[in-house]
């Protein structure tokens, strides 16, 4: 049925992240010239090294932009597609249902032309838009410079103080597109807003095409909470294509002007709607409760949508705080360690916030936005969660082989096996004595020479455990600080264990029947779980893998550093470039707290 406004939120996400990475760049790019500039001791030589840098930036700018809109071209299409494709599909099982025969969009020329239309209009504004971003960005630069040399020249600032100021100003404007009439927006604000008109305008499009080659000539529009007063008079309501009387017309909602249905930020939408056959989505009594306040925060009640207002402004703060760090990351590169002091005043902040986050979602029961706040709901352990009935019939045959001969048998799939975290070849090995006595020495550094040996003996202790279990169940051991067993228990299911927070500091060791690293689901355990400080993964083969949070742990950043890893890609992936691969990026976690062990190469048989 068209599409949704849950669809509206998140289609955008892989564009917008393209996007980010292009605003991160942008402001290493401003920070780096301004501290290149040097100290101001001789005006006119300092004005020399200013206007080389602008020009040097501009350029630099311009080859980013560049370098992204080859990426975001294919996402844009990408996003557009999947949209088209997305609204037919859901409005044909209407007209279908009201016994029409609906044409698919890629049968239908009328249709490709509105998508392919609205694309191309789309992808020029937004080259338009963020063509502009050079510009501001070199304007940024000099006003920043210039704010600098006054406050210096002043006699009131020292350099360093200076410095610390115009950084703390470009972090906090960020990257920015500037409209002809002189408005000048966020990147990321700029960018939504294009690319959600331009996705709304196609599917509104092809859905009133559609609804005409099946003759149906009522739509019904969608209704969401929040909606701007000019917008919830019509929504929910049954508008006539051709204007026929007792019913809304398109001139009544304002279709096709900026401030009406389809214009800007309006993520309402419509679907086809046979009166006789179809049955409402909303009655008076379900619009009336979308904008009820009934939301208890801090003793007041609030509204769906102005809690959700609350929430934005908060992931805004954030982002600010994100901006302000890459800021000074980039100065400190670039010889500037005073500011190191700075870096962890601002990770603290973030920190902080996003505490403040989660709390003020757990009290009022609102969902974190995956995209903004880069959280998902995972709960469990091991590669083969949600796994499917292929995977089961696996292992299941694998049993049977194994134990009509008498004896243990690694397993080897003969076809792919398809989780949600695979599609591939894997082996699953069986635990035995001698794999269990392989089990190497890791030196973790947070625990004594004593600490470590038990570790050891706990990751032998949890294969010993395991061993006369079915082959592909996975189990867990929970240790304390001091590493003392605290629990010891395995999973009812094959390819899956969940693992149990604890309150007092522990840690948590799992196995993996496959011997692969990390799984995403494991990082993201790994994250939430604020007292876990050490997650092991133990190889049935014997192979071992560690994460150890450090002093300088970074919760928010190291969960958005996995997601920017986009995963999904993996899936395909051979067992051994997989494990590769994880290996490259918990190498490169260091940085947000993250120390990474692992005893693949010293494994053989």
């Amino acid at each position: 049925m068209g599409l949704s406004p849950q669809y509206y939120d998140g289609c955008t996400d892989d564009v917008l992240n393209l996007y980010a990475e292009l605003e991160d760049r942008i402001i290493s790019d401003v920070v780096r010239r301004i501290v290149k500039t040097g100290d101001i001791t001789d005006t006119a030589k300092w004005q020399i090294r200013q206007a080389q840098q602008m020009g040097l930036l501009y350029d630099d700018i311009i080859k980013d932009i560049a370098k992204s809109t080859n990426k975001t071209d294919i996402e844009i299409k990408k996003m557009f597609e999947k949209a088209g494709v997305e609204t037919v599909n859901n409005d044909n099982r209407l007209h279908i249902q009201a016994g029409k025969s609906p044409l698919d969009i890629r049968q239908s020329e009328s249709m490709l032309q509105i998508l392919n239309g609205v694309y191309k209009n789309s992808l020029t504004d937004l080259k338009n838009l963020t063509g502009t971003t050079a510009i501001t960005s070199q304007t940024a630069y000099i006003n920043a410079c210039n704010s600098a040399f006054m406050m210096v020249s002043s006699g009131a600032f020292s350099y360093q103080q200076a410095l610390r100021t115009v950084i703390q100003e470009v972090a906090d404007k960020g990257a920015t597109v500037s409209y002809p009439s002189g408005h000048i927006d966020k990147l990321d604000v700029a960018v939504r807003r294009s690319l959600l008109t331009g996705i709304g305008l196609a599917s509104r499009q092809i859905s009133e095409e559609n609804s005409r080659l099946c003759e149906c000539d009522l739509m019904e529009i969608s209704a969401h909470s929040g909606a701007r007063q000019s917008h919830a008079v019509w929504q929910g309501q049954i508008v006539s294509l051709s204007g026929r009387r007792g019913y809304l017309s398109k001139s009544d909602i304002g279709y096709g002007t900026g401030a009406g249905f389809g214009g800007w930020n309006c993520r309402h939408d419509w679907y086809p709607f046979y009166e006789g056959i179809s049955t409402r989505n909303y009655t008076q009594s379900d619009l009336d409760k979308l904008n009820a306040k009934d939301i208890e925060y801090n003793g007041k009640m609030y509204s769906e949508y102005e809690i959700s207002q609350m929430l934005r402004k908060k992931e805004r703060e954030i982002r600010t705080l994100k901006r302000e760090k890459i800021a000074y990351k980039t100065a400190i590169e670039e010889g500037q360690t005073s500011f190191k002091s700075d870096l962890t005043t601002i990770n603290g902040k973030i920190r902080d916030k996003s505490a403040q986050i989660q709390s003020f979602c757990n009290e009022t029961g609102y969902k974190r936005d995956r995209f903004r706040e880069q959280v998902n709901g995972k709960t469990s352990v091991g590669h083969a969660t949600g796994s499917t009935q292929k995977y089961k019939d696996t292992l299941k045959n694998g049993l049977t082989s194994y134990k009509n001969n008498g004896k243990l048998k690694d397993i080897e799939s003969k076809e792919k096996v398809h989780t949600k975290y695979f599609n591939q070849t894997l082996k699953f090995y069986d635990i035995t004595n001698d794999r269990i006595n392989k089990v190497p020495y890791l030196n973790v550094s947070s625990l004594s020479s004593e600490q470590n040996n038990k570790l050891q003996q706990s990751c032998k202790n949890l294969l010993e455990y395991m061993k006369d279990k079915p082959l592909g169940m996975e189990g867990a051991i929970i240790l304390n600080s001091s590493v003392d067993e605290i629990d010891k228990y395995n999973s009812q299911k094959i390819g899956s264990v969940k693992l149990k927070d604890a309150r007092e500091r522990h840690i948590a060791l799992h196995n993996h029947p496959s011997g692969l690293i990390f799984s995403e689901a494991d990082l993201r355990v790994f994250i939430r779980h604020e007292n876990l400080f050490i997650l092991g993964a133990i190889g049935n083969d014997g192979s071992v893998y560690f994460i150890e949070k450090t002093e300088d742990f970074d919760a928010y950043y190291f969960e958005e550093y996995v997601n920017e890893i986009r995963m999904d890609f993996l899936i395909d992936m051979p067992a051994e470039e997989h494990i590769k691969f994880i290996e490259k990026v918990l190498e490169g976690a260091e940085e947000y707290g993250v120390k990474f062990y692992t005893s693949k190469d010293t494994i053989s048989y």
